[in-house]
């Protein structure tokens, strides 16, 4: 399979130029999925859209900080947002995996079969339906230039452990909607986050009610994010807008890009902004493990092997 890269610009471009040209003659067997950049207006992104690519545009100056910034960044190609996992679920091992290089839909497929997104638990008929509900959203947000065009990635978080059946009948029917993507273990831990933020007593206090997995986690967070946030009209805004403007691939980074933008023109004073901060660091899975993808495996009618077993080494 082709190599899909991202790439990041300042400036002209002349490297991501060289590349494309690179990638035109058939000396880089790669396509270039997506073109980031930190400056709206630079001649390297009116050159990516003029040669027809994707493009999107995170302005440093939109952020109160570095650390900010570069969430919004890492928010472009996300694999979408992903339930609270209980602490013992594990995802797949594999050499091949490839660097999550566009956003998508996620779900979860758990070790006794059923299905978690955030603030649900589903049985795999009702995750059928729902990946049903986000094809029909996206196709619309597609047609009225709100999101990328078919194919989207459906990635799946599924446990090593989890009936490969069970993930087999979830993708019942939907192999001509959706690219399908497995998501697998990757290198390092989770992203640091400010330590200083982790250890405030209110944040600390939070993080302790929180219950371990879904789909009570979700409500959890929500409510603490709600009453946070209550005072400033403008994030309540700016959370209706990134969930009605976009479609469901482009949720996660319209959050991320337009909440921070919120808070630093709004001007209000919000009821908790440690609280408000690490909810909305945890809802986004910022505090999640890093992941990588692989292409889903073919799985056997009747497969009685748990997932693991084919996954290639």
């Amino acid at each position: 399979m082709t190599t899909r890269l991202g790439i990041l610009l300042s400036g002209r471009g002349s490297n991501f130029l060289a590349l494309h040209r690179a990638i035109g003659t058939g000396e880089v067997p790669a396509e270039i999925a997506l073109v980031l950049s930190n400056v709206a207006e630079v001649p390297g992104l009116a050159k990516a859209r003029e040669l027809g690519l994707p493009t999107e545009a995170v302005p440093q100056g939109d952020f109160p900080d570095r650390d900010r910034h570069e969430q919004a960044v890492l928010a472009k190609t996300a694999p979408g947002s992903l339930p609270k996992l209980p602490a013992d679920a594990s995802p797949p091992d594999s050499p091949r995996g490839k660097l999550i290089d566009a956003p998508g839909v996620a779900i979860a497929v758990m070790r006794d079969g059923k299905v978690l997104i955030p603030g649900q638990k589903l049985s795999i008929a009702e995750g059928r339906q729902l990946i049903e509900e986000q094809y029909r959203r996206a196709l619309e947000a597609a047609g009225l230039g709100r999101g990328p065009a078919h194919p989207w990635p459906l990635y799946i978080w599924a446990d090593r452990d989890a009936p490969a059946a069970s993930v087999a009948d979830l993708l019942i029917g939907a192999s001509d909607r959706w690219s399908f993507r497995l998501l697998v273990k990757g290198e390092g831990p989770a992203p640091a986050i400010d330590a200083d933020l982790l250890a405030r007593p209110a944040v600390k206090k939070v993080a302790a009610a929180t219950p371990p997995a879904e789909p009570e986690a979700t409500e959890v967070l929500a409510r603490h994010l709600r009453d946070a946030a209550e005072p400033c009209g403008a994030v309540s805004i700016a959370i209706a807008a990134s969930l009605t403007e976009g479609g469901p691939t482009t949720e996660r980074a319209l959050l991320a890009g337009k909440i921070p933008k919120a808070v630093v023109s709004c001007g209000c004073e919000l009821t908790d902004l440690d609280v408000f901060e690490y909810t909305m660091l945890a809802l986004s899975g910022a505090l999640d493990k890093p992941l990588k993808w692989i292409d889903m495996p073919k799985i056997p009618r009747g497969e009685k092997r748990k997932l693991q077993a084919l996954v290639a080494k």
